[in-house]
């Protein structure tokens, strides 16, 4: 038996016939994802470690995120997993649906930022996914402006050349 405070999320682990196996550990093992980061006027992959189990999950990496520091983060400060309304993954279109704060957050950055937050989010979202477009909602809603430099109707595809090197 492993006690909660010897295991990384505070879980007692009982292991079957007092034997511990690879099952029993399963859960813990991380897989590289990689995140896009602001890095001046641009993004920069930054590789974070995530459960393997939700590496591949789209609203995981969304929320993964929205957890880099002010400093690295693309996205407006104050947003959340709760902020991620509903995330859809067809064959080459993953569909967000963000919470109306989210919105209001995209609207008050510049265009630059904008632009930033936008790709922040369809790199990562794409990166090394089958799918290569990223749709946008906002409460069920596909709006055609935020802060104003992007349309943001219609899907939106990696751009490899918002990456700083």
């Amino acid at each position: 038996t492993l006690a909660p405070e010897q295991t990384p999320d505070g879980v007692e682990i009982e292991f079957e016939h007092g034997l511990a196996t690879r099952n029993d550990f399963m859960g813990y093992v991380g897989a590289p994802v990689v995140l896009y980061a602001r890095h001046e006027d641009g993004l920069v992959p930054a590789v974070c470690v995530m459960r393997q189990a939700k590496a591949d999950d789209a609203r995981e990496r969304l929320t993964e995120l929205m957890r880099l520091s002010a400093k690295e983060s693309a996205l407006p400060q104050g947003l959340s997993a709760p902020d991620i309304l509903a995330v859809y993954e067809e064959a080459d279109v993953i569909a967000v649906n963000l919470s109306g704060a989210f919105r209001g957050a995209m609207e008050k950055l510049s265009g630059q930022r904008e632009r930033l937050a936008v790709y922040a989010m369809v790199n990562t979202l794409t990166e090394g996914k089958r799918a290569s477009k990223v749709q946008f909602f906002f409460e069920g809603e596909q709006v055609s402006r935020l802060a104003g430099a992007l349309e943001m109707r219609g899907a939106f595809v990696r751009n490899p050349g918002m990456v700083v090197n």
